[in-house]
């Protein structure tokens, strides 16, 4: 088994981009401090960018776990539904008949829908179908990429903040 089946460059793009603009935000957020001499230490070199993209993986990494939180903390019914019904109302016998074929299941048991079903069709439909399987996955990462820039937004709206502040205190 090959790493790209297992990694995607969007993978390391949905932590490092979140990371850049939070990293970005909280250095403006930090230079409408008193630190702002601090900065003038910084040289804009080689070294000084690999380490700023370093911390910035690091940070989206940090961001990710932050924005995994507040959509858990958000949206609680929404994943309770999942467990309860079949999302597409006018297939639902035709995904459990599915599901019963697949698994070799008998007409006559009761079959309850929830979110192991869930994770086994998605997961038979990885399997079966190649085509759908890789639009999935690319709709997976950038799900993923726009909730990890959950938090770096959040910290801009801060920036927008306190530089106004700023401003008026001038």
């Amino acid at each position: 088994m090959d790493i790209s089946s297992r990694f995607s460059p969007l993978d390391f793009f949905a932590y490092l981009f979140p990371g850049i603009a939070g990293t970005l935000g909280l250095l403006v957020l930090l230079a409408l401090t008193p630190l702002k001499s601090t900065f003038t230490i910084l040289s804009a070199d080689l070294s000084t960018g690999i380490l700023f993209l370093t911390v910035s993986f690091i940070m989206g990494v940090v961001f990710s776990g932050f924005s995994e939180i507040a959509f858990k903390w958000r949206e609680p019914e929404a994943r309770a539904n999942i467990n309860t019904s079949i999302p597409l109302t006018n297939f639902h016998s035709d995904v459990v008949d599915a599901l019963r074929d697949v698994l070799k299941l008998h007409r006559e048991e009761q079959t309850e829908w929830s979110t192991d079903h869930f994770y086994l069709c998605r997961s038979l439909v990885f399997e079966k179908m190649q085509s759908c399987a890789q639009l999935i996955q690319r709709q997976i990462g950038l799900r993923q990429l726009r909730m990890n820039m959950t938090f770096p937004v959040i910290i801009w709206f801060a920036v927008g903040i306190a530089s106004s502040c700023q401003e008026l205190w001038k």
